[in-house]
């Protein structure tokens, strides 16, 4: 008999299935293999997570006139049951298979402990071809929560750290200052973090050092063949100075799914595709085929750094169906990113799935809508410039015979331009915020490190400046971000908050809490309703031609390039005095959007004052203008969204 430990969720697990299988894959917990009945049904089943199963070296001769994957909770196999879905996720009559690893996954949010067989069933003549037990009380794979980060330097701490499967940890509610001169994710054997340990790339894919956190939710791939049983610490540590900023332990025999990533693209990397056409030449590749009543898309696009707009606000924007009361009935089955080709592989009902979504006709073209460009720290589309279909574009998914209209895509590779310097205000005590664009690569994304909207608050006339406030002294801020609540793409109140990334109107229950205090720009009425008061007429720096910002050296010339345009009406004023509860380090921001300010360094006396002068003064371009960049390939038909 196996021994057993326990884990942090207080689960049993058999020692022996944490080995990898014959191959030196792990592919979850075992479970049994199939008895044979009949048509040379074959094959190893296991738990690859809590409603998954994955049966390797499968084999079914395909002959059977009406058989499926099918699942029940009598205590044999019967014609009570139910379909499960094949390895694509359509219901269609079985073909053949030939020992072939495939995973499928039980429909309707059923778990693999509900039920107590899985078979090969022919429905036309109610005949078992091949099936396997679950044995009783079995307790398939499921994520870990093994708690949270040790808070050790530099402000990390964090939520839950939760392991999904052997390849995925998520880190929820982290914070990082972003100050460590040599910080990585870490991973490694041993008592306790050292520098020897493993790099694990960030939430981007990037190994530069580690950019600050504040509060976001990230997903980390452990890199190369690691696997989370290969591990025994994570920690995030600075390797030049021996630095652990803080860890967490990983017990052994996790009872985690197996990888569903490389699984599912182990299935899919042999899928043909006989229709493509190309939305925009040599750039981005749309790929399809139908399966059943679902449609299997795989897009393929060089990914570079790109401008962000039409940000999710206030049901406007691109918006995720979960954000509009929808569902999101897109599944992931893989995606690769190499030589810079991102290609990714899903599939979606052909059917309508709720109110925000129609169905897909494949009798008639349809419009679709394709864009490139990046993600914001939400993971939801920000804005598309260089790339997006600004002409009518039809496909006829079902059209016959099938047709491949796409020419091979070749990687690119664009050298990063030198980031403006930071800019600075000091001796001033008045502030004059209107609105105005980001400056490309060269401005606010080189500068902060975070994804801008395309547009960014300008202080006196600068983009995004540091400003320096002394405790004590009584500020005035003019603004001109636009009063209308209608149009929250012309809707920009200012206010002053701790949050690195600002945007308090798209968490209202946030607001108050110590990670998003505020502190000026914002009233509460009778009704404890939060009233912005920096809401005045817009007034908005705009290109006289063109976005001139790659070809223009400075930031004096690309200034010169554009012109003020204010609309009728007047300045929003509201005043604020920093007092010794004003922490050293706040932000000017904006109430409805994310990242659009900057910092406001606050100290004490003029000594502090020529102190942060020079700091600026010496500081370097933010690291992050050669960091790499989340990015989205968003590929949209008129009758559906897919977010």
């Amino acid at each position: 008999m196996p021994s057993e430990v326990t884990t942090t969720q207080g689960r049993s697990v058999d020692l022996p299935y944490t080995a990898k299988y014959t191959d030196g894959s792990y592919y979850g917990k075992p479970i049994a293999d199939f008895q044979t009945n009949a048509h040379d049904v074959k094959g190893t089943v296991f738990a690859a997570s809590e409603n998954t199963f994955y049966i390797v070296d499968f084999s079914y001769d395909g002959e059977g006139p009406d058989a499926y994957f099918w699942a029940g909770t009598t205590e044999k196999p019967s014609p009570l049951g139910f379909i499960v879905p094949d390895e694509f996720g359509t219901k269609q009559v079985l073909g053949k298979y030939m020992n072939q690893n495939i995973a499928i996954t039980l429909p309707d949010g059923k778990k693999i402990s509900d039920i107590k067989w899985l078979s090969v069933w022919c429905r036309k003549f109610a005949v078992n071809f091949g099936f396997i037990m679950i044995p009783d009380n079995f307790e398939p794979p499921m994520a870990a929560d093994l708690g949270s980060l040790s808070s050790l330097a530099h402000g990390v701490k964090s939520g839950s750290f939760i392991v999904k499967d052997t390849k995925t940890i998520q880190i929820k509610n982290l914070h990082y200052d972003g100050a460590g001169p040599d910080a990585f994710f870490l991973v490694g054997t041993g008592d306790a973090p050292h520098p020897d340990g493993t790099k694990v790339p960030d939430e981007n894919g990037s190994l530069q050092k580690l950019h600050g956190y504040q509060g976001e939710d990230i997903e980390l791939r452990l890199p190369g063949d690691l696997t989370i049983f290969d591990i025994e610490w994570f920690s995030l540590y600075c390797i030049s100075y021996k630095h652990n900023f803080g860890d967490i332990k990983i017990p052994k025999f996790l009872n985690v799914p197996a990888d569903m990533m490389t699984l599912k693209e182990e299935i899919t990397k042999d899928m043909k595709f006989d229709n493509c056409e190309e939305m925009f030449p040599g750039v981005l590749h749309v790929s399809w085929k139908i399966l059943g009543q679902d449609l299997i898309l795989q897009m393929a696009g060089q990914v570079d750094d790109n401008d962000a707009k039409s940000q999710c606000s206030q049901g406007s924007g691109a918006c995720p169906d979960t954000k509009l009361r929808g569902e999101d009935n897109t599944e992931l089955l893989s995606w690769e990113k190499s030589d810079g080709i991102f290609t990714v592989t899903y599939k979606r009902p052909l059917g309508s799935g709720d109110s925000q979504d129609l169905s897909i006709p494949v009798s008639i073209p349809v419009s679709v809508v394709a864009a490139i460009g990046p993600l914001n720290s939400q993971k939801e589309v920000a804005f598309h410039t260089h790339y997006y279909t600004k002409d009518a574009k039809k496909i006829h998914f079902g059209r016959s015979p099938p047709q491949d209209r796409c020419s091979p895509l070749s990687a690119t590779t664009t050298m990063k331009p030198k980031s403006w310097p930071p800019m600075s205000i000091v001796d001033a005590t008045t502030f004059h915020a209107q609105i105005g664009p980001t400056g490309g690569d060269k401005g606010y994304t080189a500068i902060t490190g975070s994804q801008s909207w395309g547009i960014a608050w300008w202080i006196n006339g600068m983009l995004i400046p540091e400003i320096t406030v002394r405790r004590g002294v009584n500020y005035t801020f003019i603004v001109e971000g636009g009063n209308n609540p209608s149009n929250p793409a012309s809707y920009h109140p200012l206010y002053i908050t701790n949050s690195a990334e600002g945007g308090g109107g798209q968490f209202l229950d946030q607001l108050g809490l110590p990670d998003h205090t505020v502190y000026a720009g914002i009233e509460t009425d009778s009704n404890q309703r939060m009233i912005p008061t920096g809401v005045g007429r817009l007034c908005e720096w705009k290109h006289k031609t063109i976005d001139k910002s790659e070809e223009i050296e400075t930031f004096e010339e690309y200034k010169k390039t554009l012109t003020l345009h204010c609309k009728d009406g007047h300045a929003a004023t509201f005043y604020w005095m920093p007092d010794e509860d004003t922490p050293d380090l706040v932000y000017y921001q904006c109430f409805t959007h994310r990242n659009l300010g900057w910092k406001i360094h606050v100290v004490d006396s003029d000594a502090k004052v020529a102190g942060a002068m020079e700091h600026l003064s010496n500081q370097e371009p933010n690291s992050a203008a050669t960091a790499i960049l989340s990015h989205s390939l968003l590929f949209l038909v008129t009758f559906f969204a897919i977010f």
